[in-house]
């Protein structure tokens, strides 16, 4: 997934993490600041690369959002009921 990521997008990539990183200190939320992460992928995604290189379209980023969108779901309903834990 990450890997794939970072070899298409390598400056998206480094920007979500950056996000996620910093998120994660502030927040504390380890699920939340991965989504967040996520979102600045998306957003730097389309920022930095209008149209992909190569291959002129950004579903292969879309299809990740999408897996780890769904992986997180458990950790959005507890989010959302305010059971989600902390990270220290």
């Amino acid at each position: 997934g990450f890997g794939v990521l970072l070899i298409m997008q390598p400056i998206p990539a480094l920007i979500a993490i950056a996000v996620w990183f910093i998120a994660g200190k502030v927040l504390k939320i380890s699920s939340l600041s991965s989504l967040i992460g996520l979102a600045a992928l998306l957003i730097a995604s389309y920022l930095i690369y209008p149209e992909m290189p190569e291959i002129y379209t950004h579903a292969p980023i879309w299809i990740i959002a999408f897996v780890i969108f769904y992986k997180h779901i458990p950790n959005i309903m507890r989010l959302i009921k305010k059971e989600e834990a902390q990270v220290i």
